[in-house]
């Protein structure tokens, strides 16, 4: 049997090695924090308790010493608990057939045993935490074999640091034989081991990712349009109702009518008030005037910015390596997105879109690609839907622009 827990103390890093099974991990509180907890409870709840009880013995009881009974009972809690994180501690026990968790309490050892099979895979996520005065703020990221049951989640890596995070959880999977699981929006995605290093194109060859190949609609918050064989997603941004554009005026029009109108105000105020209204006409123009845009094409996927001066670079990504479409949150911070997983990175779009639009936009992209491979085997087309190229599967979602107006 093997111990397996390192930790780097460059990154806080806290991880499990399954390289040899089985495997046994014991965390235990920290001593240092425990030992003092005793200390002070003995200072807090002994010195108020020993007066208390002499009290009492040299003379009659009274009420107002109730009061000191507060700090018995919070000094008797505080030592309670540094005992507990002296002798407390969870040692799991992880073999390729089962795992053993064994918790070590104040009040007694508890045991539970779950088969291997019985877990859903192996997951990570991310976990930010706020700092405090004196302290930054850090995002842990973290693998765990995941379970229905939150109670039973293991917690095979934990770190600050992002580095290397896909390949070290795909490296769990590997070593327990077990599925890498992912949410996509409200269901879950699960690739086998043998299927990590696959792309998503390959997998709908394969016939393990389903595509729904008959062309909808956009949704509003889209503007679609055919570029050849390449089909462009321009996300359609919202209009500022009259009334928020009159709310929003009234700050610069006041200095300016101060400035210049009112006899015992100084120009300064209308000054004032002109840069502001000059930023903000600027900042309205250039957000009416740019847009995202993601541009879908035979071998490659496009995210970049039309700005009011041209087209920013974006970012390119070869369809071939992307493994995973799915909707959820990049590094689980910030919105909701359709995120393109590679082993180069992750890549997301369509951050603050509605829940339809972004399922719209997953299967737009999954559909391209699966045109763009021929599928014609697993159910995925029908004979009706086998002579489509990209180029009138494109036209059937998005008519030319003189038919959209």
């Amino acid at each position: 049997m093997s111990f397996t827990l390192t930790t780097s103390t460059d990154s806080c890093t806290r991880q499990v090695d399954l390289s040899a099974l089985p495997a046994t991990i014991t965390n235990k509180q920290p001593r240092g924090t425990g030992i003092f907890l005793v200390l002070f409870s003995l200072l807090w709840g002994g010195i108020p308790t020993i007066g208390l009880i002499t009290s009492v013995y040299s003379g009659p009881f009274k009420p107002e010493m109730g009061f000191m009974l507060l700090f018995t009972i919070i000094g008797a809690a505080m030592f309670l608990g540094g005992i507990h994180m002296l002798v407390g501690s969870t040692t799991t026990i992880v073999d390729r057939n089962r795992v053993t968790v064994i918790k070590k309490t104040l009040f007694g050892t508890k045991q539970w045993t779950e088969s291997l099979p019985a877990f859903m895979g192996i997951t990570w996520r991310s976990e930010y935490h706020s700092g405090g005065k004196n302290r930054p703020s850090y995002t842990l990221y973290i693998v765990e074999l995941k379970h229905t049951d939150e109670r039973k989640v293991v917690k095979l890596y934990e770190s600050k640091s992002g580095a290397n995070i896909r390949a070290i959880w795909e490296d769990y999977c590997r070593q327990l034989n077990m599925p890498a699981v992912e949410t996509d929006g409200n269901s879950v995605i699960k690739r086998d081991v043998a299927d990590l290093d696959k792309s998503v194109r390959q997998l709908i060859e394969e016939g393990k990712v389903k595509v729904n190949m008959a062309p909808t609609s956009p949704p509003h918050d889209l503007a679609v349009r055919a570029d050849g064989d390449v089909l462009e997603l321009t996300i359609v941004k919202k209009k500022l109702a009259p009334l928020g554009f009159i709310i929003m005026l009234i700050v610069p029009l006041a200095f300016i009518y101060a400035g210049f109108f009112m006899k015992d105000c100084s120009i300064i105020f209308g000054l004032i008030g002109v840069v502001i209204l000059v930023i903000f006409i600027a900042g309205a123009v250039y957000s009416y005037l740019s847009s995202n845009q993601i541009r879908i094409g035979r071998d490659r996927i496009h995210i970049r910015q039309r700005l009011p001066w041209g087209v920013s670079d974006g970012e390119m990504i070869r369809t071939e390596l992307i493994e995973v479409v799915r909707i959820g949150r990049k590094s689980g911070q910030g919105g909701d997105a359709v995120l393109l997983e590679t082993d180069q990175g992750d890549f997301k779009v369509g951050e603050g879109l509605s829940q339809d639009a972004l399922e719209w936009i997953k299967n737009c992209i999954l559909r391209q690609i699966a045109l763009q491979s021929n599928i014609q085997s697993h159910g995925l087309l029908d004979k009706s839907n086998a002579s489509f190229n990209s180029g009138n599967f494109v036209s059937k979602i998005a008519p030319p622009p003189e038919q959209r107006l």
